[in-house]
């Protein structure tokens, strides 16, 4: 499950630029019309100035896909090894905690049925 997340991590940190273009003459091409290119969305601005790579890519596992944090994150500016790297700690700690809460939720739960 991680290797795979981060293989589509890589490909849209590689990839995403590549592909918001091609989305972007597609949508264009059936609208008839150009579009203006959109500004960074304020929220998104204000997320990263307020925690950073590190935090942004750790909360994106957990808020939204790590795949929609790291494509926000490299269109920021920030190096794609940075983002590769903490997007992948991000991931493997919220499989460990998930991991550990599935233990204990089987063990309480087992003692709830056993009264």
């Amino acid at each position: 499950m991680i290797l795979g997340n981060e293989i589509s991590v890589l490909f849209f940190i590689f990839f995403g630029t590549r592909i918001n273009k091609l989305f972007s003459i597609l949508y264009n091409k059936f609208r008839k019309r150009e579009k203006i290119p959109a500004r960074i969305n304020p929220n998104i601005k204000r997320t990263f100035e307020r925690f950073g790579t590190t935090g942004v890519c750790f909360l994106s596992s957990v808020l939204f896909s790590s795949q929609i944090g790291t494509g926000a994150v490299t269109t920021l500016g920030v190096s794609r090894s940075r983002v590769f790297l903490w997007t992948n700690l991000g991931v493997s700690t919220m499989a460990v905690v998930m991991a550990i809460l599935s233990v204990t939720a089987e063990g309480l739960v087992t003692t709830l049925v056993n009264l």
